[in-house]
């Protein structure tokens, strides 16, 4: 079995980005704020994108962020709601571990998710 992050569950498109952005609820802890939209997944899977800014470091620093962000969502994709478009914001200057980035997006994700229902709800 392979572990990777296809192609498939990542977000690049900066039309996506800014769908995800505009009208998507977020929800925000000590180390990231996440970003929720529906739609736009793929056999009704979660899809994820991260944006980490120069004042999150180097490229060194930048990438590893990101690598670390992409390898907790790909741990907890199971847990969170699937169908939604999730967009992971690491706040600078802080960098958890695994597992406590894991459970972050885990609980945000949840949090978030329930923020898009309930807007949705008043819309109808």
């Amino acid at each position: 079995m392979r572990h990777g992050f296809p192609k498939e569950r990542r977000i690049k498109n900066r039309e996506t980005i800014r769908r995800i952005l505009h009208p998507g609820q977020k929800a925000v802890d000590g180390f990231v704020r996440l970003y929720a939209a529906p739609g736009g997944t793929v056999r009704g899977l979660s899809r994820c994108g991260i944006l980490v800014s120069r004042r999150n470091g180097t490229a060194v620093a930048r990438n590893r962020i990101k690598r670390l962000c992409r390898e907790a969502f790909r741990l907890v994709s199971g847990a969170i709601p699937p169908g939604y478009d999730y967009l992971v914001c690491p706040h600078p200057g802080k960098e958890p571990g695994l597992d406590e980035l894991g459970e972050s997006l885990k609980n945000l994700a949840a949090s978030a998710v329930l923020r898009v229902e309930t807007e949705e709800g008043r819309k109808t």
